[in-house]
């Protein structure tokens, strides 16, 4: 649901703001799509007892069970797209991890970059075709299926 409601608004705000990267609601539909994939470990914590754990070792334990159990069953050009798309950097190390699942990012040439606002990439001139996934924009697609789910 996350994915579907990411796709359309992208989808009308880039029509609308006229913005230059065609790649952008491809990114936030993918995003969207296996935003927790990385929760077949750990299931669906709690925001909560996530802080209370320690949001670096559930997020350490997520990790590696994607290593383990999902990239093996990629094929090989898969891999790095869908790093990028679960927030994971290549060869993530806790210690040096300047990215996380909820940044604004921007792939370009298999290596990808955590950006501030991902406005600023996307109606700029001149823009690259690089593909970019749009976190504010999940988190609220996130929120908003969340209430629907409380409420229907």
């Amino acid at each position: 649901m996350v994915a579907v409601i990411a796709y359309l608004l992208a989808r009308m705000r880039s029509r609308n703001k006229n913005t230059c990267n065609r790649w952008w609601w491809y990114g936030s539909f993918f995003a969207g799509l296996f935003r927790d994939l990385p929760e077949i470990a750990t299931r669906d914590i709690l925001s909560n007892v996530k802080a209370l754990l320690g949001k670096e070792i559930v997020r350490e334990i997520e990790l590696e069970e994607i290593e383990r159990r999902v990239v093996p069953l990629l094929p090989g050009y898969m891999v790095s797209e869908m790093k990028f798309f679960l927030g994971i950097t290549n060869g993530y190390d806790r210690d040096k991890a300047e990215v996380d699942e909820f940044s604004d990012r921007l792939l370009e040439n298999d290596a990808w970059k955590a950006v501030e606002d991902i406005t600023i990439y996307l109606y700029k001139d001149g823009c690259s075709e690089s593909m970019a996934v749009d976190e504010k924009l999940l988190k609220l697609c996130d929120r908003l299926v969340a209430f629907a789910e409380t409420v229907y």
